[in-house]
């Protein structure tokens, strides 16, 4: 069961969504899968396998910077987890990796790790399917340019002002 809101009890029925990882980095964790629903975080101090899975994907998804210009090395930027690797332990290489994931994605840079950018490494790690139809992050712009361009292919209404929708049009899904 789970609570409807404070003090209600409430159960959560099979129509119910809930946010889910796809990755196969990410998913089966609970703890990563509560972090998700925004029951948990991961921040400096935190330590466990969920820690070394959240390393592993910063690793993956973060290419090591180039070299400063000066020709001194930015030891933070020139790979990710130059130090301990993923060792399990939340600490200030994480950490700012976790910013520099963050700031690379429009996240807010707080270093904590918790339902929006686990939710953004778990996008970028997840297979793609269906040529991005499904795509949570496509933008509204490019849906409404996808309808527009799919509408001018088509003949022009033989009855026009015939506003009702035919369930078989399988265009107006996705």
């Amino acid at each position: 069961m789970i609570p409807d809101g404070p003090g209600k009890g409430g159960v959560l029925f099979d129509d119910d969504k809930l946010p889910i990882l796809h990755s196969e980095e990410l998913s089966g964790d609970s703890d990563l899968e509560l972090c998700l629903l925004g029951g948990k975080f991961f921040k400096k101090g935190s330590r466990g396998n969920s820690v070394t899975k959240i390393q592993k994907c910063l690793i993956k998804l973060l290419s090591p910077a180039p070299k400063n210009t000066n020709g001194v090395v930015d030891i933070v930027h020139d790979t990710v987890l130059p130090k301990y690797g993923a060792d399990g332990i939340f600490l200030h290489e994480t950490h700012a990796a976790v910013v520099r994931f963050q700031l690379n994605h429009g996240l807010s840079p707080d270093g904590i790790v918790g339902k929006n950018t686990l939710k953004k490494m778990d996008n970028l790690l997840a297979p793609q399917s269906n040529n991005g139809q499904n795509d949570p992050n496509k933008s509204l712009t490019k849906v409404l340019e996808d309808l527009l361009r799919k509408n001018l292919g088509k003949k022009e209404d033989p009855n026009p002002g015939n506003d009702k929708i035919d369930p078989k049009d399988n265009d107006l899904y996705y």
